[in-house]
């Protein structure tokens, strides 16, 4: 990436280049020595991906004018292009009476391009209300190219784009004592990206579309030398606007329409507390104790919304005790983490050929220490 900036009167720009190339080679095999229905026992699936590249360019401009001393102008824009290749080789060799057969191909193209091209900009204006506090609104566009499923013949997913709106106030009130900033925001996506298994290999699939409206509000409060408050809180209604999907594990229901139903990892509703205590300056150093909780609404880890595939909303709490030397050179922090060992689902995902959910645990209760020192 190249940059180049500077300013002439009230213009200050920022201007660029920027180039990517990435190869990956990907390899996944199964030995089914037992067989896995329909398949007898001995079958090899294979799927490799050679010279998978990734070829991204873009210039772009960001420009910034004062037309007052407390009102802004922001503008900008990005063109970019993505090109991705790949080389599949994806077979499967059966094995009858202990004799390999000859391989299968899956994969009768075994080469492919694809690139796709955007313009994407962004105008927004920035007025200040005094010299600690501002308000802004904000207009742009995204971009996220999209590409192969590498263990999928041919299997293209589409870029993912989104119009956003944001708007907003950041301010610093009360001689600094308190920090306080308040947004609302409204996403357009189109084409999200999403993940899947399918049979065993995992994907990326697109929704058609899909919209997000939230509010979030952050602030820190710091009374005096000692306390310190902070929290954040955030509002989400998430939710997909046309997206029309079978379900794997339900291929009864047929293609259902997932209008209306929330978003992946999306809860209505998140924030965290925190509160510290630090000790004046004492001959051995200071002590410093703090106590975090938050919490975090349902949330669900697959479009279709059931039970199953959901979180409930969960409570934690996170203690900490910190010692720093006088001169700052060394810390000790004793902490325990998930202090009520709340059993969390950390991801989740599922499996058609399995027929199953299988998930990942979040970390459960953890006590321990660090020890810090700077040279």
């Amino acid at each position: 990436e190249l940059n180049v900036s500077g300013e002439i009167g009230p213009v200050r720009a920022v201007g660029g280049l920027f180039y990517l190339a990435d190869n990956n080679f990907y390899l996944q095999e199964y030995n089914f020595k037992l067989g896995i229905f329909p398949l007898p026992p001995g079958t090899i699936l294979h799927f490799t991906a050679n010279n998978n590249n990734t070829r991204s360019k873009a210039a772009f401009a960001d420009l910034t004018v004062d037309l007052t001393e407390r009102f802004r102008l922001i503008g900008g824009i990005r063109l970019s292009k993505d090109t991705q290749r790949i080389e599949q080789d994806n077979y499967f060799q059966l094995n009858i009476g202990g004799n390999a057969l000859p391989r299968t191909s899956t994969c009768p193209v075994p080469s492919n391009e694809v690139s796709w091209s955007s313009t994407t900009p962004r105008v927004g204006a920035q007025f200040d209300l005094a010299s600690n506090a501002n308000v802004y609104a904000t207009f742009s566009k995204g971009f996220k190219a999209g590409g192969f499923n590498a263990f999928a013949c041919n299997n293209v997913f589409n870029p993912e784009k989104v119009t956003a709106y944001e708007g907003g106030v950041k301010s610093r009130l009360f001689d600094n004592m308190l920090t306080l900033n308040a947004s609302a925001f409204y996403y357009d996506y189109t084409n999200l990206q999403i993940s899947q298994v399918i049979g065993l290999s995992r994907i990326i699939t697109n929704a058609a579309g899909a919209k997000v409206k939230g509010f979030e509000l952050e602030a820190a409060l710091r009374p005096d030398d000692n306390w310190t408050i902070n929290g954040n809180m955030s509002l989400l209604d998430a939710e997909y606007s046309n997206f029309s999907n079978v379900d794997s594990l339900n291929t009864a229901a047929g293609l259902q329409n997932l209008r209306g139903n929330r978003l992946n990892n999306a809860p209505k509703f998140s924030g965290n507390l925190g509160v510290a205590y630090r000790t004046d300056e004492m001959s051995f150093g200071r002590i410093t104790g703090r106590v975090d909780a938050s919490y975090r609404s349902t949330q669900y880890f697959r479009e279709f919304n059931t039970a199953l595939d959901s979180q409930p909303g969960y409570a934690l709490l996170n203690l900490a005790l910190i010692w720093d030397s006088p001169d700052d050179n060394y810390r000790v922090r004793l902490y325990a983490n998930n202090v009520t060992n709340k059993a969390v689902i950390g991801q989740l995902q599922s499996s058609d050929q399995f027929g199953a959910r299988y998930v990942t645990w979040a970390a459960p209760r953890q006590i321990g220490a660090e020890v810090r020192a700077k040279f």
